[in-house]
C-alpha cells in the first residue's frame, strides 16, 4: 500500500509513503527546465488546415464535407472555427478517405522522409521470414 501527498506551489514537491518509509523529497522540475507545450497544434490551427483540405478536396458546401465525414455541419463548424478539438476518429476518417498524414492533420509535418521510410518498412502485416526468403531467391 502507499499513499502519495503533492505540495502545490512554485515547485512541485512529491513525497511517498510505503510501507519501508518516506522517500526523500525531490523536486519534479528544477529551475532550468521549461514547460512542455502541447503535442499537437491548437485546435483554430488544425481548424484552418481542415478547411483548406474542403476547398481542395472540391466540397463547395462544408454541409457535404460533414456528411462525407459522416458528421453533423454543426460539429465541422466547431472544428473549423477552432471551438472544439478535432477528434482523432474523424481524422482516421479523413485518413482512410482521401489518404491525408495524420501528422499533416495534427502538427502540420510535410516530411517525407517518414513516408520513404514507412515504404520500405510495409504495412507491418507481411513475415519477416517469407520476405527474407523473397529476397534470396530474387537474387
Amino acid at each position: 500500500m502507499s499513499e502519495s501527498d503533492v505540495i502545490m506551489s512554485g515547485t512541485l514537491v512529491c513525497t511517498m509513503q510505503t510501507r519501508q518509509a518516506f522517500a526523500t523529497r525531490k523536486t519534479t522540475r528544477s529551475a532550468e527546465n521549461v514547460d512542455i507545450g502541447g503535442m499537437i497544434d491548437p485546435p483554430e490551427i488544425i481548424g484552418q488546415r481542415l478547411e483548406r483540405l474542403r476547398v481542395e478536396l472540391g466540397f463547395a458546401k462544408q454541409q457535404d464535407f460533414a456528411n462525407a465525414l459522416g458528421i453533423d455541419k454543426s460539429t465541422y463548424s466547431l472544428y473549423k472555427n477552432g471551438s472544439r478539438a478535432l477528434t482523432f476518429e474523424t481524422a482516421c476518417i479523413i485518413r482512410q478517405k482521401w489518404g491525408i498524414s495524420l501528422d499533416w492533420l495534427f502538427f502540420g509535418d510535410m516530411q517525407q522522409a517518414a513516408i520513404q521510410t514507412m515504404a520500405k518498412i510495409g504495412r507491418g502485416t507481411e513475415d519477416t521470414h517469407a520476405a527474407r526468403t523473397r529476397k534470396k531467391v530474387a537474387r
